[in-house]
This record gives structure tokens, sequence and C-alpha cells, in this order.
């Protein structure tokens, strides 16, 4: 799924496709189209921030038992887990503002929560597979009422968008009968 396309579905929401068709049409990220664009950056952080993380794994060398956050190649939102990489061993570690003091030298695999890139019109927005293009748009157009003051509006889209993110991001599994005793 590509920005675009969620922007077309939300602008249908909330009534402003004809517009939007137009700016597209003329490349002009102007007007409604920088706003639907903003509110889907807003929706995407909020979905990467407190539902689906975005998890990114590094290998490391400390040196002095020290890891900082600007060796990372993302920024980091926080540490989920640090571990040996020849062992694959956890390793305990104390997270400061700055750096996380770890109890070991060497390469070490880190994993852990990273903000999501913002996106343009051309974007594709691959980091939710599970999520589709609906639930994104309801969302995006939940934050532009909230943003053009038509709150009754929003609480609406806001209790789809957060109905389809549970509905979606549930774990899916096959439902197994148990076999008939009398067969």
């Amino acid at each position: 799924m590509n920005a675009e396309e969620i922007i077309k579905i939300s602008s249908l929401f909330v009534n402003v496709q004809d517009e939007v068709e137009e700016l597209i049409s003329e490349n002009s990220i102007t007007g409604e189209l920088a706003m639907l664009l903003k509110c889907l950056n807003l929706t995407l952080t909020e979905i990467a921030d407190d539902y689906l993380p975005i998890l990114n794994k590094e290998t490391i060398c400390i040196d002095s038992n020290k890891l900082y956050f600007d060796d990372l190649i993302k920024p980091c939102k926080e540490i989920i887990s640090i571990k040996l990489s020849n062992s694959n061993k956890n390793i305990r570690f104390t997270q400061y503002e700055n750096y996380v003091f770890v109890n070991a030298k060497g390469y070490v695999d880190v994993v852990y929560k990273t903000s999501i890139d913002e996106v343009n019109i051309n974007s594709e927005i691959n980091q939710f597979p599970c999520l589709s293009s609906k639930c994104i748009a309801l969302g995006t157009a939940s934050e532009y009422c909230y943003i053009n003051g038509f709150y009754e509006e929003a609480q609406m889209w806001d209790k789809r968008f957060k109905d389809s993110l549970q509905i979606e991001c549930r774990k899916k599994k096959e439902i197994v009968m148990p076999k008939r005793w009398w067969s």
C-alpha cells in the first residue's frame, strides 16, 4: 500500500476527495492534501508508538561497557534486549539518558524500538503488513477531523480506527474442533 492510496480513501471519508484528486493530479502538495499527509504521518506515529512497535536489530561492538544511543543507526525509543553475538545469551543492562550501561564487552546484538520515518505522497508503507489501507485511512480521517475542529466526527472515526486496529492486530488462529468420541 502507498501513501497516495491511503490519502484518497481518507479524503473520501471526510468529503474532500475532489480537491485532493485535483491536487494529486497537479503534483501540488498544498491545502487539504498537505493536511491529510500530515494526518497520515500522525496516524503512523500513533500506530508505531502505541500498537505495533517497529523493532530494529543491530550488531554493535562495545569497548567501554557503554552503548551510546548515537551509535545506533536509527533513533532509539526503548531498548528491548541486548545479547552476546556469539552465545546469544541475554545481558543485563541499565538504561540512562544518553547511553546504556552493559555488563559485557565485545560484539552484542541490540534489539530496540524505533520511530517511523516520515512519509511523503509517493512513499510505500510496508512497516505494518497486518494493517489494511482502510484501517490507516480511518485513523487519518480521525486526525483530520480533530485538527479541523469536527470533534463528534473525529470521535466516530477514532472509534472505527481503534476497532479496526483491534480486529486486524489480533492473532488469528485456526479453530480446531475436538474429535467426536463416537467415530
